[in-house]
């Protein structure tokens, strides 16, 4: 969550023009805490299927977790 800060603070006295924060902060809410806030939502209604599970959604996982990076 630093690092659109970051980017206003140096933008800003740089010359650059002001950079959105309000666009930066929705980018941030909608790709990173809302994908976040439904999955525990949700938590008590899939937690068995998971466990029950282990195998499947640990692999999903890597696989998530390497198309990301």
């Amino acid at each position: 969550m630093m690092t659109p800060f970051l980017l206003i603070l140096l933008a800003q006295t740089a010359g650059g023009d002001a950079f959105p924060v309000g666009d930066a902060l929705r980018d941030i809410v909608v790709q990173l805490l809302l994908p976040f806030a439904a999955g525990q939502a949700i938590r008590p209604w899939v937690a068995a299927f998971m466990n029950r599970h282990q195998t499947l959604s640990s692999r999903y996982d890597q696989a998530v977790i390497l198309l990301i990076v």
